[in-house]
C-alpha cells in the first residue's frame, strides 16, 4: 500500500497526471512475489516436504533473490498491463538505462517505505537522494522530505 500511495503521490509531483492510476496500481502489484515466495513456502512447509523449517535469514535470502521475477511472471499471468510486470521485475535494478518513468516513481517510493519500516527490511539511514531513480524524476530533497511525511501521515496511521 505505502509504495502505491508514494508512487501516487510522486507522479502528481512529477506532473504525470495521466498516469497517476496506473502507478498507483502498478506500486500495490509490485512486491506481489514475496507473497507467492512466502505462500509457497508455507505450502511446503505445511505439506512436511521439508524436515526442517527454513531459517528467517534463508527465507528473506530468497524472497531478496526471487521475488521480482516470480512477481513479474504472476502480474503477467494475471493478464495485467505489461508496465506492471516490466516495474515489479525491473524496480530494483542498479541499471537505469532502460528504466521508465514507472519504474523511477516505484523505486523512489519503495526507498522510502524501506526507510520508514514499511517493509520486510527497514533501513532507516538510507540515502534516497542518492538514487538515480530521484535524478530522473527530477526531485530535491524537499520533494524526498515531503513523501516521507506523506507516507508517515497516511500509509503508518493504517498499521497502527
Amino acid at each position: 500500500m505505502g509504495v502505491g500511495l508514494g508512487a501516487r503521490w510522486l507522479a502528481q509531483r512529477c506532473g504525470l497526471q495521466s498516469s497517476v492510476s496506473e502507478t498507483f496500481m502498478a506500486g500495490l502489484f509490485h512486491d506481489t512475489g514475496k507473497l507467492v515466495l512466502l505462500k509457497a513456502i508455507d505450502d511446503c512447509r505445511t505439506k512436511g516436504h521439508w524436515r526442517q523449517a527454513l531459517s528467517d535469514q534463508l527465507v528473506m535470502e530468497l524472497l531478496k533473490n526471487l521475488y521480482t521475477e516470480h512477481g513479474a511472471k504472476l502480474i503477467e499471468q494475471w493478464n495485467l498491463p505489461n508496465a506492471y510486470a516490466q516495474a515489479a521485475r525491473d524496480h530494483h535494478l542498479s541499471v537505469v538505462d532502460d528504466a521508465t518513468p514507472l519504474t523511477s516513481l516505484l523505486r523512489v517510493a519503495d526507498l522510502a517505505c524501506t526507510k520508514l519500516g514499511l517493509d520486510l527490511d527497514h533501513v532507516p539511514d538510507i540515502a534516497i537522494a542518492s538514487s538515480v531513480h530521484v535524478e530522473l524524476l527530477n526531485l530535491d530533497q524537499i520533494a524526498i522530505a515531503e513523501l516521507e511525511i506523506m507516507l508517515e501521515d497516511n500509509v503508518l496511521k493504517l498499521a497502527t
